[in-house]
This record gives C-alpha cells, structure tokens and sequence, in this order.
C-alpha cells in the first residue's frame, strides 16, 4: 500500500538578529539569531512553518526516527547556507521544494526543485542543505524495499506565507495545542519549539515572557537548542532582564554541547567581551569549532579575526583568505563575506584582489561607507 505522510519535522528559517554590525570591526561580524526548531514527532502533521513529505511506500515500516536523523543534518547544513537576503533586515520570505530519493545504502539520488522560491539564492541555500548532507545513513534495516522519495519544504521567514495562513490561528489552536501539550509534558524538542514559535509569533500571539520560560524548561533538561535560545533573549533583554553574564552562561553550555551556532555565539561574546573576558584567542577557538562544522558566519569572523588581529601568535592572513574563501562560496551574495574577503586579500599582499572583492560588497551594499572606504584604500594600495 502506498503511503504518504506528512511530518512535523520542521525546516524553517527565522532571523532576529540582536544586532547587526560591529563598530570598530568594520561591521563585517553577525551575531547569532534564534535556532531554527527542533524536530518533532512525525506523527503530528501540518504545523506552520514546514515539512517533509514520504510519496513512496513505507512498507508499514516507521521512518520516524530516521526521518529525524536526516532532517537533523539537512538542518544544520541548510541553516548554514542561508544567504544574507534571508537575514536581518532584509528578512526575504520564500519557500523551495526539493524531491529527491535516499537509496538503500542512503546515497542521494533523483534530485529536482519541483517549487522554486522565486531567489536562486534561497533556492541554493535549499539545494546545498541537500547536497552536503549526502550520503545518509543507510535505510532502516527492516525496509526491504531500495529506496524512499521524499519531498523537502524548506521556508524562509515564513510569517505570514499564503501558502501557511490557513494554518496559523490565534490565540493556540489545533496543533499548537497539541504541540504546547507535549511541551508541557517534558519534551524538550516541543519546549524548544513552543518557545521558537512564541519568540516569532509562528502560529501563536508574540509573546517573549513565554517563549523565555519555554526555553528555560528545555535549557534546564540540557537541551542545547533551548541553552542557546535563552541565551539569545538574556543578551537581548527579550522576556528576560537584559543580563549578558546569564546569556554567557547558557551559551557556554550549548557550545559544551558541541552546538554549532552557540559555539560561534560564544565566540562572539569573547570578541566583543560580552559576558566574559574579553580574548581573540578564546574567541579564535569558538569560532573554529563552528567553523569546523560548517557554520558559515563563524568562518567569515574567524577570517576578519586571523586577517586584523595584532596579536602575533594568532595572525595568520593566509588561513584568513582560505575561511573566507570558504564563506564566499557558500554565501556569494552576502556584501561582509566579500569584505572579508578583500581584507584577507589585502592583508596577503593582493591589493587589486582586495579590490575586485570590495567591489562586489559595494555592489551589493552601495549604501555601506565603510566599504566605500575600503575600496578607495586597496585601490590605492596603501596599509
């Protein structure tokens, strides 16, 4: 019998930067946002925000588990991706559609768009959240069958998206309601998803008090999303009193945990000194570590960081052009990756590199004077 099931696993891109450039640094650095979601049980279908669809018999075998274990890597290969127009302020919405088969032995094969998001950038980043997490990890053992298709919806701000108002009710309703049910009976991954959707107004009135105390439920079971969450609105002061020593604290947690995004939160706060000593080579660290996970703001600041840095035991131009080499790649339409760029060119010597890369970040923010600056400065060729 065929079966198509429609999960709660979701995918959704939401960006509430706490600040957007970096005085003094040339404004190249985010900060991190709130964490996409947390899976849920696939069991529950049609919440806002996204799903993945199985359009090929089961066999009455339950891919939920797996389901979660792919989603887990497509999330944070996607997230890393995401392309600047998709972030603050610029706050693009969009949803992509990605059909594709996992054979037996979990390669990828068989990969189409069948819903472009009208942005090849968003589309890309979608693309790519596929394409790096391939292979997989093999079917589940009792399917006998050689390969599952499943079709990926992966939304950008999702908001108020036609495609999801039916969906969105207020005050909870419906699957909200099942969702703060579950939240309330200890599921962390709920927790963390209730408080993601009260932080965005997803499906439920804004309402930060709330999304702080579900976080806060999650983060006091060790779960690293929740952690890294809370630490976000203590260091915005969102729900919460503004207390960067608390936001410190529960970002340090998440990053013990090996979570990508607070581990370059964390390295933010070292470099900025929110929270902790100010250290380059603490924040060098953090960023690394992120880095080394694929984390794509994390190698832009660990670029800028190895390029400027007077501090002779970390400066290191030529691994600073290599990382931004990397994040311009990923994000090629992202104006400070290409500033960092050029200042990584610059700082190895190639002062007309510099200067085509800075070109490309004023083209992309003609509105930005530093990086008008910048230019006029490689173009001259002076230190």
């Amino acid at each position: 019998m065929k079966r198509t099931l429609h999960t709660t696993l979701w995918l959704l891109c939401g960006a509430l930067l706490f600040a957007q450039t970096t005085p003094g640094l040339g404004g190249q650095n985010p900060e991190p946002s709130i964490s996409a979601p947390q899976p849920q049980n696939p069991a529950h279908s049609g919440q806002a925000g996204g799903n993945i669809e199985i359009l090929s018999d089961t066999e009455g075998v339950d891919f939920h588990p797996y389901l979660a274990a792919v989603l887990k890597r497509v999330r944070m290969n996607w997230y890393s991706l995401i392309p600047q127009v998709a972030r603050a302020p610029v706050t693009k919405k969009g949803k992509a559609s990605i059909e594709f088969s996992i054979m037996k032995d979990g390669r990828v094969s068989n990969m189409k768009l069948t819903e472009p998001s009208g942005d090849a950038s968003l589309d890309r980043a979608a693309w790519g959240g596929v394409t790096t997490s391939n292979p997989f990890p093999a079917l589940p053992a009792e399917f006998s069958g050689q390969y599952i298709l499943l079709r990926f919806h992966f939304y950008y701000n999702p908001g108020e998206l036609s495609v999801d108002k039916t969906r969105i009710q207020q005050p909870l309703a419906g699957d909200a309601a099942a969702l703060k049910n579950r939240a309330e009976a200890g599921d962390s991954k709920a927790q963390v998803n209730l408080g993601a959707a009260y932080a965005t107004g997803d499906g439920v009135t804004a309402d930060d008090v709330e999304a702080a105390r579900w976080f806060r439920k999650a983060a006091e079971q060790g779960d690293a999303a929740g952690e890294f969450n809370l630490a976000i609105l203590y260091a915005q002061g969102r729900g919460v009193p503004k207390d960067q020593n608390e936001a410190a604290k529960w970002m340090q947690r998440a990053a013990d945990q090996g979570f990508a995004a607070g581990q370059f939160g964390l390295g933010s706060m070292y470099e900025r000194g929110k929270g902790v000593p100010q250290s380059a080579t603490e924040a060098a660290a953090w960023y690394r570590k992120a880095a080394d996970q694929g984390n794509v703001p994390a190698m832009n600041n660990l670029a800028f960081l190895l390029a400027t840095t007077t501090d002779p035991k970390l400066r290191n131009p030529k691994e600073a052009l290599s990382l931004a080499q990397k994040a311009v790649s990923a994000e090629p339409n992202n104006a400070a990756h290409q500033d960092t760029l050029a200042r990584a060119y610059f700082e190895t010597g190639q002062p007309e590199k510099a200067a085509e890369a800075e070109q490309r970040a004023v083209a992309l923010k003609p509105d930005n004077p530093s990086y008008k600056e910048a230019l006029e400065k490689y173009r001259a060729g002076n230190r």
